[in-house]
Parts: structure tokens; sequence; C-alpha cells
């Protein structure tokens, strides 16, 4: 195990060491060797990236904004604004759309 380990650079945690003992021919169990390496005090580090899905595209032009930030409005129905949310939940995502006038609200 502790060769597997250092031949990984240290990042081979108990399902790596695991799987690269079956490979050699040996009968192991995922705990068996996660109760062995925290006995010896082998640990194994994530050397995962980060990584962002969606890169902006600094060249593109910026979105027209026909409202120009001004959410007020002096009349009733004269704007209209919306909004799209996808949050996560246990059955999926959930897309969210919401759609409204802006009012004028005295103050």
């Amino acid at each position: 195990m502790r060769e597997i380990h250092t031949d990984s650079r240290g990042a081979c945690g108990a399902l790596r060491i695991t799987r690269e003992l079956r490979d050699q021919g040996h009968v192991v169990n995922r705990k068996r060797v996660a109760r062995i390496m925290r006995e010896r005090e082998i640990v194994g580090t994530a050397r995962r990236k980060s990584r962002s899905l969606t890169r902006q595209d600094r060249t593109a032009p910026t979105a027209p904004d026909p409202i120009l930030r001004d959410f007020t409005a002096p009349t009733p129905g004269l704007k209209f604004a919306g909004g799209t949310t996808c949050p996560p939940t246990a059955e999926g995502w959930l897309r969210l759309q919401g759609f409204g006038m802006v009012r004028c609200r005295p103050f």
C-alpha cells in the first residue's frame, strides 16, 4: 500500500489503492484498506483543480439594456421585468421563471 501511495505522489486514497491492489490480484476490501491506512497514517490528497464550465467571451458586446436600469414607471403597465433561476431539488433541477409589471409606488 505504501508503495502504491508513494508512486502516486500521495494522491491515492483508500478507493484507488483498493482498485490497484485488486488489479495486482490481491483480494481486499475497501474498508480494510482504509483501516490499515489510518493505522499507518497514510493519507491521500486531492489534486483536482476546480474548473469553471462557462468561459466569458471578453470580445462579445454586452447585452442591450432596454430600460436603462430604471425600474420606476410613471404608470402601471408601462414596463415589464422577468427573471429565471434554476435551483437544485431532490428530483432534479427546477426552473422558476417570473414575469411582472414594474409599477410606480408613491413613497
